[in-house]
């Protein structure tokens, strides 16, 4: 039959498209098996991670079986080899560069610090109790002036930094330091 000036083969409709048999795609994915073994093993070698890869490669073909042609089952395994193998390197990469960011290099916390702590918590205030209520005050006071200078930066001047002088900015000098030119 001719169409267009092309010659082209009839197909029987003998049966309709949605009770055609559907290929046997586990047999053909089993028998992918040892080509995806022999890449897995040429581009990671004993990689811990090589049966995993396979596995990972033959279940992704295995899930779109139904999409390809059959003809096409191999290539399809091999570019998906591929793509899962670069995707194993580029996240161990990853890995490797943003290492740094997961050490925690903070001494860690010693066993009894936490009961030398209570202990010297309940120390102080058995001492706190033995003074009288105008040396709590004052140490009260003491306290809190160590700890508003450890939060402004120890700012030594003694005046907060609303009451200090504001600085000008370099421009704003020099235009008030301009002499005047003209007549």
């Amino acid at each position: 039959m001719t169409w267009l000036g092309r010659s082209v083969s009839a197909v029987s409709a003998s049966q309709p498209a949605d009770l055609a048999p559907e290929p046997q795609a586990p047999a053909d994915v089993a028998a992918l098996i040892p080509m995806v073994r022999r890449i897995v093993g040429a581009r990671v070698g004993a990689h811990p991670a090589a049966d995993d890869l396979v596995q990972e490669i033959l279940v992704r073909v295995l899930a779109a079986s139904g999409r390809i042609e059959p003809g096409m089952l191999e290539p399809y395994a091999i570019v998906t080899a591929r793509n899962v193998i670069a995707s194993m390197w580029r996240g161990d990469d990853r890995e490797k560069r943003n290492r740094h960011r997961v050490v925690d290099l903070r001494q860690p916390a010693e066993p009894d610090e936490q009961l030398l702590a209570s202990e010297e918590h309940s120390e102080v205030a058995q001492a706190l109790a033995r003074l009288s209520k105008r040396e709590r005050e004052a140490d009260h006071v003491q306290r809190w002036c160590r700890f508003a200078t450890s939060v402004s930066g120890g700012a030594s001047s003694g005046r907060h930094s609303a009451d200090r002088p504001r600085e000008r900015p370099a421009s704003t000098r020099w235009r008030h330091r301009r002499p005047a030119y003209g007549p």
